[in-house]
């Protein structure tokens, strides 16, 4: 598990190196590991070390049962952090989004490292199990949201509605898509992105 930095910087100070501002890059600098590592020196990029430990998450077959059956009634399930050993502590993920602000670079960008990629392929696992087979398509967004900022969430709404609405579903009546949402810090339909 990655240990996760203390998060003493918000996203209104500078960089700690200004030169490493998304302003002052090339392209050849971007395609550089070394680059990304240097903002958030906690993450790992290019790391097969460290994603060969990597364990997928596993739920007692009555509980996927379980989060099945919420998804197909209600749209929607549930899981407790507690229930889920990620690979990687959220929070060291949290702190990168700052880190990239800070550094003139979209949240979405956490893509970069390593240790996003052990939580999608974690959940891929856990949403396959939990849907009847979805996996994963590379919509992968990381969003920033500051509640004392004034800043809100989304309204009700569901990813990716086409205009023929029954094509999205199976026979079954098992939607063909679905949303794996992960907070990196504590939230609450208040405070995030999602009412559910």
């Amino acid at each position: 598990m990655t240990t996760a930095p203390v998060l003493t910087f918000n996203v209104d100070d500078g960089p700690e190196h200004p030169n490493l501002h998304a302003s002052h890059q090339t392209l050849k600098d971007l395609l550089q590991p070394s680059y990304w590592q240097a903002l958030c020196p906690w993450l790992h990029c290019g790391d097969a070390a460290l994603l060969g430990r990597l364990r997928a998450l596993q739920l007692p077959q009555r509980r996927l049962a379980d989060l099945k059956q919420q998804v197909d009634t209600a749209g929607v399930a549930q899981v407790s952090s507690q229930e889920l050993p990620w690979f990687v502590e959220p929070t060291a993920l949290a702190a990168a989004v700052v880190s990239l602000i800070r550094y003139g670079w979209p949240p979405s960008l956490l893509v970069m490292y390593d240790e996003a990629w052990a939580l999608i392929q974690q959940g891929s696992g856990l949403m396959a199990d939990a849907t009847g087979g979805n996996r994963v398509n590379m919509d992968i967004l990381a969003w920033y949201v500051d509640p004392s900022r004034g800043d809100a969430g989304f309204s009700p709404h569901r990813d990716r509605q086409p205009d023929d609405t029954p094509a999205t579903f199976r026979p079954d009546s098992s939607a063909m898509y679905a949303t794996l949402w992960l907070p990196l810090t504590d939230a609450s339909p208040e405070n995030s992105c999602l009412y559910v």
